[in-house]
């Protein structure tokens, strides 16, 4: 069914991206000819006490906060007239190649999906549409599954996750979580807002036709399913 499968992408894709866990990707590799593109680390902010532990003191110390001229204001639908000029602009300016994704498609994907409780928040900086953010409620954790910041900067996501820490453990969540490859732009915000390491996993690619890897691609939040 692999070989099927694979045999009619080839007519229209040149690349096919998956995260296996680990028993499948020994298949996938020995059989199939997939390869090991990158690791995605795993990182975990505490943000509420959880027993005496490093990650409650932690929890304590930096919880998250909300900027008097900087707000994630929540939507139950993303506006077209509102995001889409975000998201071009983006696509434009980006130093990386991203998957691009309407305020449309960003609807369908995930704020009008009845399978998991997602959340999208329009990032406004002074008053500025600056990008959005989509998280996931997954018990005591909040994850965030697709994000897009404008001009790829680094001081307005740390005050992204900021924020998204003080509204989850407003609403009672123990952990927020983040992903992020080696060599991703903002790796450094993770860092510096106290996300705690916690493990990486192997992003796999078959590639169908001639097109490479390149050796600058970068796999960013949202950029595929991680729920």
């Amino acid at each position: 069914m692999i070989h099927v499968t694979m045999d009619r992408m080839k007519e229209d894709t040149d690349t096919v991206c998956a995260f296996a866990n680990e028993e499948s990707k020994r298949y996938y590799i020995k059989y199939f000819d997939w390869k090991i593109s990158s690791k995605v680390q795993v990182y975990k902010k505490s943000i509420g006490y959880s027993g005496l532990s490093a990650e409650s003191l932690l929890a304590i110390l930096k919880r998250g906060k909300l900027d008097k001229e900087f707000k994630l204001e929540e939507v139950r639908r993303f506006d077209a007239e509102v995001l889409d000029e975000i998201v071009v602009k983006h696509a434009r300016s980006a130093k990386y190649s991203y998957f691009f994704k309407s305020s449309e498609f960003l609807n369908w994907k995930y704020l009008d999906n009845k399978h998991y409780k997602t959340e999208g928040y329009l990032i406004k900086d002074k008053g500025k549409g600056s990008g959005y953010v989509v998280t996931y409620d997954d018990g005591i954790e909040t994850k965030i599954i697709d994000v897009l910041v404008d001009d790829d900067s680094v001081e307005t996501f740390e005050k992204t996750l900021s924020a998204l820490a003080y509204i989850a453990s407003r609403k009672g969540k123990k952990r927020l979580v983040s992903y992020a490859t080696p060599n991703c732009w903002y790796l450094k915000a993770l860092k510096k807002q106290m996300f705690i390491y916690r493990w990486e996993f192997d992003f796999i690619t078959a590639l169908l036709n001639k097109a490479s890897i390149h050796p600058d691609w970068v796999i960013q939040i949202g950029d595929f399913d991680i729920f």
